[in-house]
């Protein structure tokens, strides 16, 4: 369901109800005598449920065009952690601005995932909670042309307020990443 009868806010809500049958994940993990582990596969029946808010605006001021993307993803109803030994966070919120002026681009996004619980690959093959973090990623860059050729170079940081979380148990992100880029277009 959306309203797009506006420019500066249209909002979007979708419900969703999701069952999958006899999905396969890594029941065990089994030490062979040569060291190495193999995954024991087992079945399962999963349904997740749920719903995602959105809203959607653009406009211009003077030379400047802005638009944005605020979204909020809800999941209830999460009847299984056997898909890889994990549960799915209960609430996302993503939020993004994009400006352009002339050359000039950049873009701003933050996301907020509450915590949820993996088992997978867990010694004590206990719940842990892994998750509950905010990102804040940014780029900003600037379009031209050398000769024929169209270019784009931009500066860009992932995680900038450097946040160390598992989206998977065991599997830290990398914290703070900063870089430059450069696009040619032939």
């Amino acid at each position: 369901m959306a309203y797009s009868g506006w420019e500066v806010f249209r909002p979007a809500l979708t419900a969703f109800s999701t069952r999958i049958r006899n999905t396969k994940f890594p029941a065990q993990e089994v030490r062979g005598q040569d060291g190495l582990t193999t995954s024991l596969w087992d079945q399962t029946n999963v349904r997740r449920d749920g719903f995602e808010l959105l809203a959607r605006g653009e406009g211009r001021r003077a030379d400047v065009a802005l638009d944005y993307t605020l979204g909020w993803t809800a999941l209830y109803g999460d009847t299984t952690s056997e898909d890889y030994g994990r549960t799915s966070p209960r609430n996302t919120f993503a939020g993004t601005v994009h400006a352009r002026a002339g050359a000039w681009e950049g873009a701003v996004s933050l996301s907020a995932v509450d915590e949820f619980a993996s088992n997978w690959k867990a010694i004590d093959q206990q719940f842990h909670p892994i998750g509950y973090y905010s990102r804040l990623d940014f780029n900003i860059g600037r379009r031209f042309r050398v000769g024929p050729t169209s270019m784009r170079a931009s500066l860009y940081g992932r995680n900038v307020l450097d946040q160390r979380y598992e989206t998977q148990l065991g599997y830290r992100d990398i914290g703070a990443l900063w870089g430059v880029e450069l696009m040619v277009n032939y």
